[in-house]
């Protein structure tokens, strides 16, 4: 398997529905590359596999993450606080009610046995672009079905 299969998994996990990163982002969390037809009026999340994102089936694989939230938007001032928000739902998404982080998160792909936040959120601008963005670095223990 390659890291197609990481970027599979942690893309149903970043869009999974009834959740506040889902009512930003819908279904906007893309695979490193921004699509050209996409307008930056619209939140979204970019995330590129750094490390360890292939994937043997049944094996537990820790996958870093490098993670960018955008708050789109047509202002870049409202957009700073825009994509701190998306960060927020993002890191949320992460948490059980008592504070802690998640673990043995199924989607349809696959299973993220643990996760944590390697590099807190900083804000900057985006890759590649002066937008407002909102970076930071995750570490999961996935597995495949």
């Amino acid at each position: 398997m390659s890291s197609v299969q990481s970027e599979r998994i942690l893309k149903e996990f970043y869009t999974a529905k009834a959740t506040g990163l889902y009512s930003l982002i819908v279904q906007r969390a893309y695979a490193w590359h921004i699509p050209n037809d996409i307008d930056n009026t619209n939140a979204l999340v970019v995330f590129r596999v750094q490390s360890g994102g292939t994937l043997v089936q049944g094996v537990i694989r820790d996958v870093d993450i490098e993670v960018v939230c955008y708050g789109g938007g047509a202002n870049m001032k409202k957009s700073e606080g825009l994509s701190q928000a998306v960060y927020e739902a993002f890191y949320d998404i992460h948490l059980k009610a008592d504070g802690t982080y998640n673990a043995m998160i199924e989607v349809v792909s696959g299973m993220i046995m643990n996760c944590e936040e390697i590099t807190p959120g900083v804000l900057g601008p985006g890759e590649g672009d002066d937008w407002p963005a909102v970076q930071t670095v995750w570490r999961y223990q996935l597995r495949n079905k």
